[in-house]
């Protein structure tokens, strides 16, 4: 990996924090738990909505769910913001594999 370059980037929106480096230590979760040690491990994180799709939209553009009205589980973020520059999109064009 080039110098100049973070490690991975991990974003979960369904996992609750039941794993080993969040003081669930009966978990089994190394891997986890070793990315937690090496980088950063937020411990007070909120979700937009009480479903995954508003939440992974919000990851994916960097706005809240009255921003993109996604709502549901049905809506594509293309369907209503066409021409967002995404997450996963941003890091492409600066050179990260994606």
């Amino acid at each position: 990996m080039d110098e100049n370059r973070t490690g991975p980037v991990v974003v979960v929106d369904d996992l609750r924090p039941q794993m080993n480096c969040y003081g669930q230590e009966w978990i089994l979760s190394p891997h986890m738990d070793r990315l937690a040690e090496d980088g950063l491990l937020f411990e007070r994180a909120y979700c937009q909505q009480a479903v995954c799709a508003p939440s992974r939209a919000s990851v994916l553009t960097g706005c809240r769910p009255d921003t993109t009205t996604i709502y549901d589980l049905r809506t594509p973020v293309r369907s209503v913001m066409p021409d967002v520059v995404t997450l996963p999109q941003h890091f492409k064009e600066q050179g990260y594999e994606t």
